[in-house]
């Protein structure tokens, strides 16, 4: 069934890309589950009266995560929720807790999470966009609203940052012991 207002988009397609609009609307603000709900319903509400209109310049995942990335910006704009966008993710205890038993693994999330975020917040959403979800450098441009070029730079900026934040842990755990040394 088609939209009223959107007549490009079917509901069926949006119910199959709802986990991953959800995934990127976490994204956008700082993982907060509630307002990523909440930005997810504002979205759709713009689709739904035709205030946001699809008209198949691009494909409707990259549109869709345009618009969710707008109504996140409009809302942090706003002040609806002050924690809005890319701070400091930091794990609950349960989480931490859970994956504990898993070692090595949480480790590794923990350095690529601290590395993630000594990037600035447009190279962290051009890694996320890229490896996470694997939209092409266009595709990524168009949702971000900036010019292919932009990406291009930010996302090599990004990838060898990345490379010297995770060398220099790599280099810090083998000065200080063993990994069962330092968190045992």
């Amino acid at each position: 069934m088609t939209l009223h207002n959107n007549p490009n988009i079917n509901e069926k397609i949006l119910r199959k890309l709802h986990p991953e609009l959800l995934q990127w609307a976490m994204f956008c603000v700082d993982f907060d589950q509630d307002t990523a709900r909440d930005i997810l319903q504002q979205t759709y509400l713009k689709v739904l009266e035709g205030r946001a209109v699809f008209s198949k310049q691009s494909s409707l995942k990259t549109w869709l995560f345009s618009v969710i990335r707008l109504t996140a910006l409009e809302a942090f704009r706003q002040n609806v929720k002050p924690e809005l966008l890319l701070e400091d993710h930091e794990f609950d205890e349960a989480e931490v807790s859970e994956e504990r038993a898993f070692g090595r693994d949480l480790y590794a999330r923990e350095i690529i999470d601290e590395a993630l975020h000594e990037l600035s917040l447009a190279q962290r959403e051009i890694i996320y966009l890229a490896f996470y979800k694997d939209f092409s450098l266009s595709e990524i441009a168009e949702i971000l609203g900036v010019s292919i070029g932009t990406v291009r730079t930010q996302y090599h900026r990004a990838k060898v940052r990345l490379k010297i934040l995770l060398t220099e842990a790599e280099s810090k755990n083998t000065l200080g012991g063993s990994y069962e040394e330092q968190y045992s």
